[in-house]
């Protein structure tokens, strides 16, 4: 599911700054597109650039399933970073009727513990998909039936919450995305799966048998096994378009965990390690429509075109809710061209058991609805920016926190959400550097245009260095 780049082996004593950036839904690994297009960066390799410009800094690219539900993303995660058998737990794969074991992987950080921890920087689905992780390291990789996932792992009594350092999630739907919930018609993964399918045939096709594939679906535990040698793209593409799985889309897939619904099962479940710092990024490509009278949001030129259509769709996303699905109402219409922008600030949404409060939802257990509620999440949250607008500098990053007048309106704490404010004009996709060559064209053009995804991301881990000892 994942190469390793030659700057990931470097740094082996543990003195580097280790990073793991989990891509998001429909994301995939520098080998493929033919090495030629990027998840983080576009036409540009952004963990490259990072290690090239801090030899302090190791970067570690994640490539997990990509329509994949949070929990199986999260095992996922765990076996690549250390390496090892995928095992989805024997409760789990029953339950939802797939595999129980996936790939083998030698593992991009095998000497990954709680005295050599990494930092998780996860985009959209991959911020779930750390938080998840954070939550199986600390109960020891146990699901609903006390069974230990990580139960054939000599090392299983050692695995703690404390192998994470910090937990970054950038546009990240902790709350899921309306467009799931209000756009009955619109099938958000047979989108992403014919965007990634056009982005991989323009990438061209495989010359030889053993070049890399142009994407991998990545879904062994449903059967779909990948691209075979001889497989072309097209035969490929149409085998898992074909697939049963594709077309009744079980639970388990990550259709459900998106939507608002699935996202309050998984922050019912998934809660704040006390050992772990928690940051945040929203993200932001709308105005408030001068002509609606303050009821919708427009996207802005600047917006990846992909994306104004979905984003004026959710500018304007209305329901009534009920006591187990959440109202949507103004409040969700500013958003990033798929998600809301309060989604992508930190876990709010959960359920609750009236017979029964310290009950929780997991996501081995269908939802009994006739017992359960929707309700706020007890999150704790921290806002340590003073309102300042986190990509605001443009290229320069994240430099308020380096002002000498500059001063934090908060203690970081661990345990907690420290919100780092709003990368304000950035769509989806620009904020981890999808500009498409417009980076320092001039200052007249709009933030996504010129914003250096590089220097941000640099300054931001230059932050995490100076705020947690």
């Amino acid at each position: 599911m994942s190469e390793v780049h030659d700057g990931e082996r470097r740094s082996g004593d543990g003195s580097a700054m280790v990073v793991v950036l989990v891509h998001g839904f429909g994301g995939w690994s520098r080998e493929e597109m033919r090495g030629k297009f990027f998840y983080w960066g576009a036409q540009k390799d952004l963990a490259s650039e990072l290690m090239d410009a801090d030899g302090s800094l190791r970067v570690l690219t994640a490539s997990v399933g990509p329509f994949s539900s949070v929990w199986d993303r999260a095992v996922e995660l765990f076996y690549q970073i250390k390496g090892g058998r995928v095992d989805y737990g024997r409760a789990h794969s029953q339950a939802h009727k797939h595999e129980r074991y996936g790939r083998t992987f030698p593992g991009l950080y095998p000497e990954w513990s709680e005295e050599r921890p990494i930092h998780l920087l996860g985009h959209s689905m991959g911020g779930l998909t750390a938080r998840a992780l954070v939550q199986l390291l600390s109960q020891h990789g146990r699901d609903r039936e006390e069974e230990d996932v990580f139960g054939e792992l000599e090392y299983s009594d050692a695995i703690s919450d404390r192998w994470v350092r910090t937990v970054t999630t950038v546009a990240c739907p902790h709350d899921g995305t309306p467009l799931l919930s209000v756009v009955k018609d619109l099938d958000l993964m047979d989108l992403i799966f014919q965007g990634t399918s056009i982005m991989a045939g323009a990438a061209g096709r495989r010359r030889k048998p053993e070049d890399p594939q142009l994407f991998d679906f990545k879904l062994d535990q449903w059967g779909l096994k990948p691209q075979e040698e001889e497989e072309t793209w097209r035969e490929y593409r149409s085998r898992v378009s074909n697939s049963k799985v594709w077309r009744e889309k079980p639970r388990d897939l990550c259709h459900h965990d998106l939507s608002l619904e699935g996202a309050a099962e998984l922050n019912s479940w998934i809660q704040e390690s006390p050992s772990v710092y928690y940051f945040s990024l929203s993200s932001c490509t709308t105005y408030l429509d001068p002509f609606s009278f303050g009821e919708a949001f427009l996207p802005l030129l600047s917006t990846n075109p992909m994306f104004v259509g979905p984003g004026t769709l959710l500018g304007c996303a209305s329901r009534a809710g009920d006591r187990l699905c959440p109202r949507i109402d103004k409040g969700w219409r500013s958003n990033d061209g798929l998600v809301s922008t309060i989604s992508t600030r930190w876990p709010s949404l959960c359920y609750k058991s009236s017979s029964d409060e310290t009950a929780i939802v997991l996501p081995s257990n269908p939802l009994p609805s006739p017992d359960w509620q929707l309700c706020s999440r007890a999150t704790e949250v921290d806002d340590v920016c003073n309102g300042e607008d986190a990509a605001k500098f443009g290229s320069k990053g994240l430099l308020w926190w380096r002002d000498k007048e500059f001063s934090f309106s908060c203690q970081i704490r661990a345990g907690v959400w420290n919100y780092l404010g709003q990368m304000t004009d950035l769509d989806h996709l620009a904020c981890i550097g999808w500009n498409f060559g417009y980076a320092g064209v001039g200052s007249l053009l709009p933030t996504s245009w010129t914003w250096e995804a590089k220097e941000f991301y640099l300054d931001l881990f230059a932050f995490l260095r100076h705020v947690v000892r």
